[in-house]
């Protein structure tokens, strides 16, 4: 966080070097514990996490897709009271805790399947909010990259691969890909770097600000 944070206060951008072995090996937390800790390797599960339940998509009526991720028992009594309508099933001995949930997840999934199945997007999401329970209505991968594409760039990646078709060639325009180019060597000024530094943290995107909620 501290080159983040640094710019607000010095005016001053900080170069960072990561290893990519170590960022990986964080980004895969989840599979190493499973391999060094449990029975091995997670099998692919999509959208739904390898260790906790429920966590994943479900269809409503209307063929929306809802991402739901239920963390701590507290949620877990809210969802089934609240949500699925049956405050029971959250001390059913195939669900009481997160690990038989996990363990009995074909079974979870489709009771979550039924209920949901049965109600509109709408509904749904009127009861997630009201039992604060983390959703994402509507949801598709390929959707939420495109918007955050096209803020950024203007256009779609389906877009920008058209226009890339188009103006394909040797002589194609350096503006084909719309990003932000300076012929000035790395080595600018301090006074240069400070007086530039608050239009750059305008207008650069910081990839750990992007939400999906982002528009």
């Amino acid at each position: 966080m501290a080159p983040e944070v640094a710019p607000g206060k010095t005016g001053e951008g900080s170069a960072i070097k990561v290893s990519l072995f170590d960022g990986m090996a964080e980004w895969m937390t989840v599979p190493l514990l499973h391999h060094d800790y449990g029975p091995g390797a997670p099998a692919r599960v999509g959208l739904n996490h390898p260790s906790i339940a429920p966590y994943g998509a479900y269809a409503a009526k209307d063929g929306q897709l809802i991402l739901i991720s239920i963390q701590n028992e507290r949620e877990w009594q809210r969802f089934c009271a609240d949500v699925l309508g049956d405050a029971a099933l959250a001390s059913h001995p195939l669900f009481k805790d997160n690990v038989t949930r996990v363990k009995n997840r074909p079974e979870l999934d489709a009771r979550i399947a039924a209920v949901f199945g049965a109600q509109t997007a709408d509904d749904l999401t009127a009861r997630l909010k009201a039992a604060q329970i983390a959703k994402q209505v509507g949801y598709r991968s390929e959707a939420a990259f495109s918007r955050k594409f096209a803020k950024h760039f203007g256009t779609t990646p389906s877009g920008m691969r058209e226009l890339a078709a188009a103006q394909a060639g040797p002589d194609a325009p350096i503006s084909l890909f719309p990003g932000r180019w300076s012929k000035k060597p790395s080595g600018e000024s301090k006074s240069n770097r400070g007086r530039h530094a608050a239009g750059a943290r305008r207008s650069v995107p910081f990839v750990g600000r992007l939400r999906d909620n982002d528009e």
